[in-house]
């Protein structure tokens, strides 16, 4: 089983959401903290604790078509 998947007793394949808490290129640590805020609907200081240079899960365990929301390259 490759990292960050699963699969349950119906083979259904589960994907766990990890966010790498760097920044992109030309993302300043401000910008990345509030459209991470937007996006989970969460606190700015909640949000800066996922921009910590750190990967984070946030999500477990979903199926891929909840999985693809948070496809890599996301303008964070």
């Amino acid at each position: 089983k490759a990292p960050g998947h699963q699969v349950n007793a119906m083979s259904e394949i589960r994907y766990d959401i990890i966010i790498t808490g760097k920044l992109l290129d030309g993302t300043s640590q401000a910008q990345a903290i509030a459209r991470v805020a937007q996006l989970f609907k969460t606190s700015q200081q909640q949000a800066a604790s996922l921009v910590d240079g750190k990967p984070h899960r946030i999500k477990k365990a979903v199926p891929e078509d909840a999985a693809r929301k948070f496809t890599t390259g996301r303008p964070w």
